[in-house]
């Protein structure tokens, strides 16, 4: 029996004008945040004002990969943009956010298209 080793995490990265998107799915913790962070790092060199960090495809979020994402914002927070996170209702990683109250910190939205059309509408005064 032939065993193959599963990618438990990627992440990807989309250079919009509005902002910079960051995909993350598989399982995010100890031994994968490096891995976003090293992205997050990188990803600076765009210069989006905006931060959306899409966990809809994420099936295990902990504290460590939490710590990497709230961290990994600060360039973004340093153009006075806004940080956007996508994680749909119900499933872990909406829950850990929810018990969290880190929608005090970022911004929690259900889906990317709900993210995008956040940061594309304009307030009115």
């Amino acid at each position: 029996m032939m065993v193959t080793e599963v990618d438990v995490f990627s992440v990807s990265v989309r250079h919009e004008a509005y902002a910079d998107i960051v995909s993350a799915r598989g399982t995010l913790d100890l031994f994968t945040a490096p891995r976003l962070q090293e992205i997050l790092l990188r990803s600076t060199s765009c210069q989006a004002r905006h931060l959306v960090l899409d966990l809809s495809s994420l099936d295990f979020l902990d504290s460590v990969g939490i710590d990497t994402m709230i961290t990994g914002r600060g360039p973004w927070g340093a153009r006075k943009g806004r940080t956007l996170v996508v994680a749909r209702p119900g499933t872990s990683a909406h829950k850990i956010l929810d018990i969290l109250a880190l929608n005090e910190v970022v911004e929690i939205l259900p889906s990317l298209e709900a993210a995008v059309q956040s940061l594309r509408t304009v307030p009115r005064r």
